[in-house]
Formats: structure tokens, sequence, C-alpha cells
């Protein structure tokens, strides 16, 4: 199973670089952490969260351009 998935992530990187596709998709519906890691930029948890409706759309645009999530 992880060598498919690998096969598929070179597929895909190979196929991002000859074409207009992303090669990925990162989301993060928040950057709110409970830790408070001295290193860490995050100092405050006063950003916004991403909403469901929000999300969801991200998602569907992924689908529609063939993105493996």
């Amino acid at each position: 199973m992880a060598t498919l998935k690998y096969i598929n992530f070179i597929k895909n990187y190979i196929c991002s670089c000859f074409t207009n596709t992303a090669f990925f998709v990162r989301i993060i519906p928040t950057d709110k952490c409970n830790l408070n890691c001295e290193y860490c930029y995050q100092k405050n948890n006063d950003s916004l969260d991403m909403t469901w409706d929000t999300y969801t759309r991200v998602l569907e645009k992924a689908k529609n351009i063939k993105l493996d999530y």
C-alpha cells in the first residue's frame, strides 16, 4: 500500500512539472494551538478558523482538478 502511494506521489509530481496544475493542496483549517512551545511563531490564538463551507469548497476544487487528498 505504501508503494502505491509513493508511485502516485511521483506521478503527480512529474505531471505538475509539465502542466499548470498544483502538485498538492495543504488545507489548514486553523492555526490555533494549545501548546506553548518557546520556538513557535504562534504565540497567540487570535486567528480565524476556516468555516465548514469554505473547507468543503476547497475540497471540491481539489477534486475538480483531480488532486489526491
